[in-house]
């Protein structure tokens, strides 16, 4: 089974687990609309701008970025958007789906 984060915390908390928050976005725009509401939620500007990919080392391929203001949100997804991100495992290298961004 194939589960992107985001999918697999929505079935987390479907159970009553406690889960830290996070909303799915698609675009630049999305994505700094979704953190202005998780400020608004928690009192936070910093966000952690993530890549949903099927694959181990997300982190080391860059996926994972940590934003410290709304300005670095759009950035750092404006980057992310339609990147190559090297896998660190012996698979091929795989297009990051614009509708797989995770903030």
């Amino acid at each position: 089974m194939n589960l992107h984060e985001y999918q697999a915390k929505e079935v987390l908390a479907s159970f009553g687990i406690p889960i830290q928050r996070g909303i799915m976005a698609t675009t630049p725009d999305e994505a700094v609309v979704a953190a202005q509401l998780l400020t608004q939620a928690t009192g936070t500007q910093w966000h952690v701008v993530k890549g949903q990919v099927h694959a181990g080392g997300r982190g080391k391929a860059g996926a994972i970025k940590l934003a410290k203001n709304l300005d670095e949100v759009r950035e750092k997804s404006c980057r992310y958007y339609w990147h190559d991100h090297v896998q660190q495992t012996n698979r091929p290298r795989r297009k990051t789906n614009p509708e797989s961004a995770y903030y």
